[in-house]
């Protein structure tokens, strides 16, 4: 009976963190079709919890953009990390969303808090 309770468990946790996640990345595609700013930093900051680490390094900043391209079917890539030299400095990423016979490019900006934890900055084209 206890393996039941576990087994049962284990597949409520993870059929959540799976349909959460494809709820994400729709949020996410909604987000960059549709330019809203406030959107694309709820599911981006999420996703950046979801990751083994969100200390602002490259190879963190790769791993957001790997489960964004992965996870999230959306061509994600880094166009360049801790480049824009503003207070704090900023990493760039491009999602590219092909709706039919539109395409659709955004910019995301991410930073870093105190602690070092990366943050979305903003959303551009």
């Amino acid at each position: 009976m206890k393996a039941f309770v576990i087994i049962c468990l284990l597949v409520i946790n993870f059929g959540c963190r799976k349909a959460n996640l494809q709820n994400n990345c729709d949020d996410l595609s909604r987000a960059v079709t549709s330019s809203d700013v406030a959107l694309a930093r709820s599911v981006i900051d999420n996703l950046i919890r979801t990751l083994p680490s969100s200390k602002y390094t490259e190879s963190n900043v790769q791993n957001l953009v790997n489960k964004i391209s992965g996870s999230c079917n959306l061509q994600t890539v880094l166009l360049c990390f801790d480049c824009i030299k503003t207070l704090p400095s900023q990493t760039e990423i491009r999602i590219t969303i092909n709706t039919g016979s539109v395409t659709v490019k955004k910019v995301i900006d991410l930073s870093y808090t105190n602690s070092n934890s990366m943050v979305f900055q903003n959303m551009h084209d």
